[in-house]
């Protein structure tokens, strides 16, 4: 029978006392710090965007991907499993007519074939072993002003 299994609703009242129970609360698992910044290709920091942990080796217990998404300042924090290896990376999807003046996105969609591209960051690989800071993540692409609707 698993600890699942054998589970069972404990219900206590305001004031009411409880004996002869043991209560035993999983450790939780150590976690490490990333930090970092998600710009794009000239430099202007992207806002409210999503940053990703994937792992690329782990074993069957752990789902220990990660997401978290950059502030006004492109600013980002992270906390991941220590002791997992993987890629720390941005993407984003680029839809044909949605930027203005944007050389760049235009040439990006037109190479793909497509109505849209999904572009990623530069990958940074790395083993969750210690608190990482100053990470810095490029978009391929400069920051464009989209179509207003």
């Amino acid at each position: 029978m698993s600890e699942r299994e054998r589970a069972a609703v404990i219900r206590i009242a305001p004031g009411e006392t409880v004996e002869d129970i043991n209560m035993v609360i999983p450790k939780l698992e150590e976690t490490i710090i990333v930090k970092g910044v998600l710009f794009y290709s000239d430099g202007n920091p992207v806002v409210e965007h999503g940053v990703n942990f994937e792992v690329t080796k782990t074993n069957d217990k752990v789902h220990g991907d990660a997401r978290g998404k950059t502030d006004s300042t492109g600013h980002f924090t992270l906390r991941i499993l220590k002791g997992l290896t993987g890629e720390l990376s941005a993407e984003d999807s680029l839809w044909k007519s949605v930027y203005e003046n944007c050389p760049k996105v235009v040439e990006l969609i037109a190479t793909s074939g497509n109505d849209y591209v999904t572009v990623k960051s530069n990958i940074v690989k790395l083993t969750a072993d210690q608190d990482v800071y100053e990470v810095e993540l490029t978009l391929p692409f400069p920051r464009c002003e989209k179509v207003k609707e």
